[in-house]
């Protein structure tokens, strides 16, 4: 039997550790919320989700660098004026896509450019040098027509595209209406165009041909993507284009 001193005793010490138990259940509380958020503010804020548009990725983005020069090195882009005037210019364009080379084509403009054509947008001769190669690798020709001078420095023209991947697909010339700006000697701007409809089945074919090649052809595909190399992408897209096709046909109408 214990007495009266002894239960008080005892309540006592019971309160006691008690208190001791949810000091320390609230000081591990505290830790933990406070570790967490330390590591929330510490760990990057992530990205927003970006909604996906109509308009696929066309072709790879290649690594921003100067066009080499022939004998190998990269070229100035110190510019020199020239004294051709804007039809000159762009004759000189025309000539260079039809018989010259990615080099000849990047050496007609500025060192910062606007150049698009259809979903293509390219802002720096380097990219434009690595495109050109690019889409003369799968046997692209762009023909430059109907030029009618707008205005003192700018020519409108007619853009007709073919490449070894079109006919594949089912598909004739593609059109654009261009616009070239010269200054200092130099092509400023040219963007192409093309109707709205025409470019949404565009589109539409293209992002299959991707979908396909990334299932299919997956390894040979990301080797050439990732080569740095214009030359072995072009020729690879030209492959998976004509593949697809030949897949396109063979698939039985649902």
């Amino acid at each position: 039997m214990c007495t009266a001193d002894q239960v008080k005793r005892w309540w006592k010490m019971r309160k006691m550790i008690c208190a001791g138990l949810l000091a320390l259940v609230c000081l591990g509380l505290v830790t933990t919320a406070c570790t967490r958020s330390a590591s929330f503010a510490a760990s990057p804020t992530p990205s927003p989700t970006v909604a996906r548009t109509s308009t696929p990725a066309f072709t790879p983005r290649p690594s921003p660098k100067a066009p080499p020069t022939r004998d190998g090195s990269a070229e100035h882009t110190v510019e020199t004026p020239g004294a051709d005037g804007p039809a000159a210019l762009v004759d000189r364009f025309a000539e260079a896509w039809m018989h010259g080379s990615a080099q000849d084509v990047a050496n007609l403009f500025s060192a910062e450019i606007e150049y698009q054509m259809g979903p293509n947008y390219i802002t720096d001769k380097g990219t434009l040098w690595w495109f050109t190669e690019y889409w003369k690798a799968g046997g692209g020709k762009l023909l430059v027509t109907n030029c009618d001078p707008e205005l003192g420095n700018t020519i409108r023209c007619d853009l007709e595209f073919t490449s070894d991947c079109t006919p594949a697909l089912g598909w004739g010339p593609l059109y654009f209406d261009a616009k070239f700006t010269v200054r200092r000697g130099k092509i400023e701007k040219m963007i192409a165009t093309m109707p709205e409809e025409v470019f949404r089945e565009l589109s539409k074919v293209l992002e299959g041909m991707f979908a396909w090649a990334g299932a299919n052809m997956a390894t040979p595909w990301a080797e050439a993507m990732n080569s740095g190399d214009p030359r072995a992408a072009g020729r690879i897209e030209v492959k998976a284009c004509i593949e697809y096709a030949k897949s396109v046909r063979a698939t039985p109408t649902p």
